[in-house]
């Protein structure tokens, strides 16, 4: 899934104590635009999902493969010609490899999506640990 790594450009990661806070600004000139949807061009939810699963790989220090997601709830569109950044809230259960996650504005005035992720451990895995 290498294509859709770069549609965000990590910009800061934090880590919350119970997960981490990331900013990431949306790469708007990304070739998935074309077709997705062409003149009203909006981030693919897997997209969104998969940077979820490379950022909570990146907080946990090890490879992760996305097994199951649940509730989940995408609220507004991502836009290419809107939105600038995503701030990605997520709070991590280490033990079990469960994320939730909640991502939205910087400003915290508009809810993109929300959704609960279930991982496993994989070594064989392509994630980015950018």
């Amino acid at each position: 899934m290498a294509y859709f790594d770069d549609i965000f450009l990590l910009k800061s990661f934090a880590d919350t104590g119970e997960g981490y806070e990331a900013l990431a600004a949306l790469n708007a000139g990304h070739p998935v635009f074309e077709s997705h949807f062409p003149g009203a061009p909006i981030v693919p939810g897997v997209c969104l999902m998969r940077q979820v699963e490379q950022l909570t790989s990146k907080y946990l220090s090890k490879p992760l493969k996305l097994i199951g997601v649940s509730n989940a709830k995408f609220i507004n569109i991502v836009s290419a010609n809107g939105v600038g950044e995503v701030l990605f809230s997520v709070t991590v259960d280490s033990d079990s490899l469960k994320a939730k996650a909640t991502l939205g504005s910087p400003d915290g005035t508009v809810v993109y999506a929300r959704f609960s992720m279930s991982f496993d451990a994989d070594s064989s895995t392509d994630t980015d640990l950018q």
